[in-house]
């Protein structure tokens, strides 16, 4: 090795500072070069920095749909473009494939959110509400409207069996249809078969008849001669006939001009007497079984002393044949009856021995009375419909007999209240139910007048209905 000399030495020294300068040089080119340049990159990392805060958060990172992403990631793909992608096919799941939606995927969100609320306007039985999910949604609606369908299902099989009874009954119709176009079909020709022998019938009545007519224009002159042999017959039967009516007429006419009046011999000859008083509401009289007498039957007491009072006009309401006391037959014995007082008179009392009187009843003879007019037994002061009815049920009851018109055989006659025609004026009588009112009360008037007519030229009596309650003892029970 050679010895190295100062020379040598300072010129590697030299040689060092050279090389150090120039490394020193280069370094410092390299460190202004490299060191621009790592200025430029931690720029652009700081820009990309702040891009991926814009895109994500560190919180995003740690979400588990980031990490189901992450690892399904395929070549080419990145987190944020399978999530825009999911954005986008959810977008058009909900509200279709509309440009909106690519632009804006959260409108789709706002329509569904619309249409929810709609729905739940319109379908308030299905209970929607904003907070609910728009499969819970879908699933209510898919139910509701499987429920619709089976209605309607029901509906229409409903129809269709309406549809087929309709069709049914149609074909049913149908059959009477022609059913009864069968039966006039029928009917036709048994009308036209009986047309056809009724004509013949009739053909043969003809001939018939006018071979009659021949025989009996012979026998015609026979009969007229015959027959007017007959009219001077008749003719003079008719005479004889007028001559025997005209006859019976005057003797009808003579009779009741001189019949002996029944009024002091029926009415004033008493029935019956009392037999014994037993207390002041229970007396006997001395008819028994044996004297026709029946329960329920009534008197009037009189006096024995002063009899039963003489009547002159029987038709005046004033004074009526009042006794002592009115009496009812309660028991029938053997030759007595038990009777209750039914009416006293104010100072009056019953005594053995006074009169009983009954104008209906009599031992041995039944009566003949006629009853017309309207009757009042409860004294109401209005006729009451079924009291005429009741007066002959009591004629019946009491032995004697009811009959419907007055001839010569009649005894009495018991009248109602006159009937009364109202006074109308013009105007009342243009109107046809008052006139057809007025013509029913002159006939109701002109039939009563009839009846006291045709009882007075019999000469039979005629009296009121008070007054013939007062001689039957019932005046007083038929107030009850």
């Amino acid at each position: 090795m050679a010895a190295v000399g100062p020379q040598s030495s300072g010129g590697g020294l030299i040689a060092a500072v050279v090389v150090f300068t120039i490394l020193f040089v280069a370094a410092t080119i390299f460190a202004i070069y490299f060191g621009v340049d790592d200025g430029k990159i931690r720029d652009q990392l700081q820009v990309e920095k702040n891009n991926n805060k814009l895109i994500f958060s560190s919180q995003d990172l740690g979400n588990l749909r980031y990490a189901e992403i992450k690892s399904s990631l395929k070549p080419g793909q990145s987190i944020l473009s399978v999530a825009l992608q999911d954005s986008q096919e959810l977008a058009e799941t909900i509200d279709g494939k509309l440009e909106a939606n690519k632009k804006q995927p959260v409108a789709a969100a706002e329509q569904a959110r619309k249409a929810l609320a709609n729905a739940a306007q319109k379908l308030p039985a299905l209970n929607l509400t904003p907070s609910m999910n728009l499969v819970s949604v879908i699933d209510k609606l898919t139910a509701y409207g499987a429920d619709q369908q089976y209605q309607n299902t029901l509906k229409q099989m409903a129809q269709d069996q309406a549809a087929g009874d309709a069709a049914r009954q149609i074909a049913l119709l149908q059959q009477e249809v022609q059913k009864a176009q069968d039966d006039v079909t029928a009917a036709d020709k048994v009308k036209n078969d009986a047309l056809d022998r009724a004509q013949k019938a009739e053909n043969d009545s003809q001939l018939r008849i006018k071979q009659m007519a021949q025989s009996m224009d012979v026998e015609r002159g026979q009969m007229n001669s015959e027959l007017q042999k007959a009219q001077e017959s008749i003719a003079a039967k008719g005479k004889e006939l007028d001559q025997e009516t005209k006859l019976a007429m005057s003797l009808t006419d003579k009779l009741a001009g001189h019949r002996i009046s029944p009024v002091d011999p029926l009415l004033r000859q008493p029935d019956g007497t009392i037999a014994s008083v037993a207390s002041d509401e229970i007396v006997y009289i001395n008819l028994g079984q044996g004297d026709h007498i029946v329960p329920g039957m009534t008197f009037e007491v009189y006096s024995r002393r002063e009899g039963i009072p003489k009547q002159e006009d029987l038709m005046s309401a004033e004074n009526m044949p009042i006794g002592e006391a009115s009496i009812e037959v309660e028991q029938v014995l053997a030759s007595v009856s038990q009777c209750r007082v039914t009416k006293m008179e104010i100072g009056q009392h019953i005594a053995e021995g006074d009169l009983i009187a009954n104008l209906v009843y009599d031992r041995n003879t039944k009566y003949n009375l006629v009853v017309y007019g309207d009757f009042d037994l409860g004294q109401t002061g209005k006729a009451k419909k079924g009291d005429m009815q009741k007066i002959e049920a009591l004629v019946t009851d009491w032995g004697g007999h009811v009959q419907k018109d007055i001839d010569v055989d009649t005894d009495f006659v018991v009248m109602g209240s006159e009937p009364k025609i109202d006074i109308f004026s013009p105007d009342d009588l243009n109107d046809p139910l008052m006139r057809q009112m007025q013509q029913n009360e002159k006939a109701a008037y002109d039939a009563y007048q009839a009846v006291l007519e045709k009882a007075e030229k019999l000469g039979i009596p005629i009296m009121n209905q008070n007054r013939f309650l007062y001689f039957c003892g019932y005046y007083n029970s038929a107030q009850r």
